[in-house]
């Protein structure tokens, strides 16, 4: 241990001392010849004659000089050659240690001149490309890229050129040597300017198989897509047929309470099947607009109720981008189908004239739906939660589902507020 100890001590002593300034050096060798010098003569002196020998501790100085003179810049140029060689090796260390990573890397590194030809390419190729090691030095890569991508990649190489260590990431497919086409991720950064290096570096890596794992997991969403369309298609055509059956049982009848009853019945049945008609014909199988489905609602609501003269006024004010998703559709298209129903069968009697208002807010993460009359109003006592009406609790019932709270009141007409938290969407399409 003590050795060991003593043998870095000693390294690290000559290694301060290799790397001293000449002028440094000289003045210590001096200063220590001269005091060496100084006390081998004094030794000597009192050795010999018992006494210091001024002249000979004179003449000792002296030769001490002369001697540094003389051999100084012999030990200097010496320090400064095991200087030079000792950085010459740990240089030479070093590019061998970054060789080694380069040669043995899984990814490809490439180096181009300013005109795309190929200066350097690491063995790695031979893996990756099937190519030899130095085969393709000398050529040019934009002749290995596939004509598809070749005009845009070689405007994006002018392009970055003349930018000193400029980066780019791209996905390219490069011509392999048995004809196939391999796909690469290339990250590029021009060196062009270092003049280690004089030129463009290329990171290849080969993602073939991610390409290959992304093309089946898109044909996998298609084939869902169309499966839920599929699905979406089936379910609209059985609300269809429960809604035409409800309608001719209604014509059938001569009693107008029952016709009444078969017709919202019917009118519920048929804003589900809007739904799913809606989910049929858009490429997101996820989520409806919701400003389409209520005007589509509100066009069946009309059919059923509109008296030829009577003139009601829609004010529908609903975003045109509002997207949301389809559970929480099914609850608000009923809640919206009862509210609107109500008032084309309720508000305004005897043929009067009148304004239905229709608005759709979003704030603070909350979805707040207003549906506003101005016809006669509700009874003093009416009570939502009190009510016997089968569309009322329909109203309530999902309205609860929504996590939502509805409120009404009766100063000018009538009014609903349904507020309810928003929910992410999802883009199915992507």
């Amino acid at each position: 241990m003590n050795k060991l100890y003593l043998l870095q001590k000693s390294s690290k002593a000559f290694s301060k001392f290799i790397r001293m300034k000449r002028w440094q050096l000289i003045l210590y060798l001096f200063i220590l010849t001269e005091v060496m010098a100084f006390s081998l003569n004094a030794i000597q002196s009192y050795l010999w004659w018992g006494y210091l020998n001024v002249e000979l501790l004179y003449i000792g100085s002296i030769d001490a000089a002369i001697i540094v003179v003389v051999l100084g810049p012999a030990l200097v140029y010496l320090a400064s050659q095991i200087t030079r060689f000792e950085e010459y090796r740990k240089e030479t260390q070093s590019e061998q240690k970054y060789r080694h990573y380069i040669e043995n890397a899984l990814d490809i590194v490439t180096v181009l001149d300013k005109n795309g030809f190929i200066k350097y390419e690491s063995p790695s190729i031979e893996k990756m490309l099937d190519y030899q090691p130095g085969e393709m030095i000398g050529k040019n890569v934009f002749d290995f890229l596939h004509p598809d991508e070749h005009d845009y990649l070689y405007k994006i190489f002018k392009e970055k050129i003349s930018e000193y260590n400029s980066s780019v990431t791209v996905d390219i497919r490069f011509l392999k040597r048995n004809g196939t086409w391999a796909n690469l991720s290339v990250s590029g950064r021009n060196l062009l300017h270092n003049e280690l290096v004089d030129g463009i570096v290329l990171n290849s890596r080969d993602i073939s198989e991610l390409k290959e794992t992304q093309t089946k997991l898109s044909q996998l969403v298609e084939e869902k897509k169309i499966l839920i369309k599929e699905i979406h298609h089936r379910v609209k055509n059985n609300f269809q047929s429960v809604s035409s059956m409800l309608y001719l049982q209604a014509s059938m009848l001569s009693d107008e309470n029952l016709k009444e009853i078969l017709n919202v019945s019917r009118n519920r049945v048929h804003s589900l099947a809007i739904i799913h008609q809606k989910l049929q014909e858009s490429d997101d199988v996820s989520n409806v607009n919701l400003m389409i489905y209520f005007q589509r609602l509100l066009d069946n609501i009309e059919k059923s109720y509109q008296v030829p003269n009577k003139k009601i006024v829609i004010n529908f004010n609903i975003p045109e981008d509002v997207v949301l998703p389809v559970n929480q559709f099914i609850h608000l298209g009923l809640i919206f189908n009862e509210l609107v129903s109500n008032i084309f069968k309720y508000a305004f009697p005897d043929n009067r004239e009148g304004i239905i208002t229709i608005n759709f807010e979003r704030s603070m993460g909350m979805n707040c739906l207003m549906v506003k009359d101005n016809g006669i109003g509700l009874p003093a006592n009416f009570d939502i939660t009190q009510s016997r009406s089968l569309g009322l609790k329909l109203i309530e019932s999902m309205s609860k589902q929504l996590n939502g709270d509805i409120s009404h009141n009766s100063k000018e007409g009538t009014e609903f507020r349904l507020t309810f938290p928003q929910v992410n969407t999802f883009d199915y399409s992507k």
